[in-house]
């Protein structure tokens, strides 16, 4: 499987200045961007393209390895994000 995502069916890419000018992320806003959720992702309506992800339980997120290290399998995660110029927590179960 060549897509190494701990979210299945997420595409992530760590946030970068590029990233953040292109779609408008302000500087402040750090963590690991969702790019895609493909359609048979279990994630779907619950992770939208364009999400950071900033905390993972509480844990801030810095990269794509921060994001297995702090998941929950089996339990239920409170993300902490950002989209569309907003924050909010988004609990997913795995």
């Amino acid at each position: 499987h060549s897509d190494s995502s701990p979210l299945e069916g997420v595409i992530l890419r760590p946030l970068d200045d590029e990233l953040r000018d292109g779609y408008s992320i302000p500087k402040d806003i750090d963590g690991v961007l969702v790019m895609e959720v493909e359609d048979d992702s279990p994630f779907v309506g619950k992770l939208e393209p364009l999400t950071v992800i900033i905390e993972i339980n509480g844990n801030a997120i810095e990269s794509i390895d921060g994001i297995e290290k702090n998941l929950v399998i089996g339990g239920q995660n409170r993300l902490y994000v950002w989209s569309g110029g907003k924050k909010r927590f988004v609990i997913l179960k795995l």
